[in-house]
């Protein structure tokens, strides 16, 4: 249990007891998801019962916005800024240090932001999307975490570093267990699919800069969040 209270009080904004177990919390990402998602589902219901599909799906957006203090979104920005704008190594993890947003960061959030709202028009009412997607979303950066070395001294990553086959192998079964029992057999694809594209990550980051940092794990979830909707969407 410590771990897990670890892992909600560092990506969510719910109440939760501090401190734990941070070394085994990644296990547990995957599950915060899954919490995550049952709480969009409701917000879902409720906002659809009064104002239709399109509050719905902002409501979804903007709830797990809220409900993870941005957190992921804050990484995303700063990694487009660095990734899309300089092919220095050291240049961009200099600029993954500053806290201003630029250009290609402000489009990386509209851009996942506007893609998600679109994805959930359709899958708003499907609970099990709304459970799933969040959390095969933290999923995906078990991989980077696991395989890759760390690029900071210090940072919002290193509590839960070096990590384990243990940590990683929980994680991954209870994606895979998650996505079967809520998606048979079809669970088993998107899974695959959130599995690759984790792994394609590890391969991008190991090649392009030697490592990965925090603002690329967070990058990695929304992103992951966003392949989901859409094979999750596919399968409708």
């Amino acid at each position: 249990m410590r771990a897990f209270f670890a892992a909600m009080s560092f990506m969510t904004a719910l109440p939760t007891p501090q401190g734990g177990d941070f070394r085994k919390a990644p296990a547990f990402f995957p599950l915060v998801g899954a919490i995550l998602g049952a709480i969009l589902w409701a917000i879902s219901l409720l906002l659809d019962l009064f104002w239709g599909k399109e509050f719905s799906a902002l409501g979804v957006v903007l709830g797990l916005t809220v409900l993870t203090r941005g957190l992921h979104l804050d990484g995303l920005a700063d990694s487009a800024d660095a990734l899309l704008g300089h092919g220095e190594r050291e240049k961009v993890l200099e600029i993954m240090r500053d806290p201003h947003i630029g250009t290609f960061g402000t489009l990386a959030i509209v851009g996942v932001i506007l893609a998600k709202f679109v994805l959930l028009l359709d899958l708003r009412r499907d609970w099990r999307a709304l459970v799933l997607f969040p959390a095969l979303g933290r999923m995906a950066p078990l991989l980077p975490m696991y395989s890759l070395p760390y690029l900071r001294g210090e940072g919002k990553a290193t509590p839960f570093l070096p990590m384990g086959k243990g940590t990683l192998g929980v994680g991954l079964l209870f994606s895979f267990s998650l996505s079967l029992l809520l998606l048979w057999p079809m669970g088993a694809l998107v899974f695959g699919t959130i599995l690759l594209y984790g792994l394609a990550v590890s391969l991008y980051l190991k090649g392009k800069l030697g490592g990965m940092t925090g603002d690329l794990l967070g990058a990695t979830v929304e992103t992951a969040e966003v392949v989901s909707l859409m094979v999750l969407g596919a399968l409708r």
